[in-house]
């Protein structure tokens, strides 16, 4: 067994709560598929540490009783989790665990989409590890076509946003869930007060986890809050974009309109703008005729 993944089973046994280890372990224990059948059937690199996790996840017993799994599963087979409402967000984004069969396919509904709409986000050596909120999608960049090859990324697919790095690799994927597992972040308390939910997601223990994850991975290019987008390698090369890169915008036409923001990538005739609105930020796609620079 790899190290890595003796040293998840490790705390999780410590812990001694079920409870933490099936909200840890999510869908990866579906047997549907197993791992080899899943690498011939993806039909790409898939790191091996990722294949030894699976088959691990639907090897170990840490106490998870068949009626605790329907209790959180039940018939749909999506996990409901035990906590505010609110909360839930932090287990749905980019430590959800999906199941292999479910990865494969995501990525074949997404690999048709490619074919008839070769503009979209998606690549062909993306495999896709987990979605949320109907909206953002997370991969494996496997060929290496937009970030190092094996980056783990996401987007927006909805709001059109650019790709947002966020491990360097499936092990610093799992590494920094075990740093987050010893930190006591990857299951914080119940939040019960307006003040409490305010800090896990925007405040002191939203800054630990968010530099929790960037210490454990080089490449990590994001503040997930504040959805900062990832500003392509090729970037450098354009000199107009650079002069428009950093710089404060005013919003003149549709719904941000009278708003102020800075422009932090380009994409042709569209810009990525961090909008401030009333005192957040909020990441939108504009087009260059609809922004005045200050």
């Amino acid at each position: 067994m790899h190290k890595t993944i003796k040293e998840i089973e490790t705390i999780l046994r410590a812990g001694n709560n079920p409870v933490q280890a099936l909200l840890f372990l999510g869908r990866g224990p579906d047997k549907r598929m197993r791992p080899n059948e899943f690498a011939k059937e993806i039909g790409l690199e898939i790191p091996t540490i990722m294949l030894e996790y699976y088959e691990w996840m639907m090897s170990v017993d840490l106490g998870i009783t068949k009626e605790l799994h329907e209790e959180f599963f039940g018939k749909s087979k999506d996990i409901k989790y035990p906590y505010n409402r609110d909360h839930d967000v932090y287990f749905d984004c980019s430590f959800r665990t999906e199941s292999l069969s479910g990865i494969l396919k995501n990525s074949n509904i997404w690999q048709e989409i490619l074919e008839k709409q070769p503009h979209r986000e998606w690549k062909s050596g993306f495999m896709e590890l987990c979605s949320w909120d109907s909206a953002y999608t997370m991969v494996i960049d496997t060929r290496g076509e937009v970030s190092g090859k094996g980056c783990i990324l996401y987007w927006d697919y909805k709001g059109g946003s650019d790709y947002r790095i966020r491990y360097d690799n499936f092990e610093n994927y799992l590494t920094t869930k075990i740093e987050l597992l010893k930190r006591g972040l990857y299951f914080p308390a119940i939040i019960k007060e307006a003040d409490g939910n305010e800090d896990f997601f925007y405040g002191k223990t939203r800054k630990l986890i968010e530099k929790t994850i960037e210490n454990f991975n080089t490449t990590f290019s994001v503040d997930f809050h504040a959805r900062l987008p990832f500003i392509p390698r090729n970037l450098k090369r354009l000199s107009n974009h650079e002069k428009m890169l950093n710089k404060r915008v005013v919003i003149n036409e549709g719904v941000f309109k009278t708003f102020q923001g800075m422009v932090t990538a380009i994409n042709g005739d569209k810009l990525s703008v961090d909008i401030e609105i009333f005192g957040r930020i909020t990441h939108a796609i504009i087009e260059n005729k609809d922004v005045e620079f200050l």
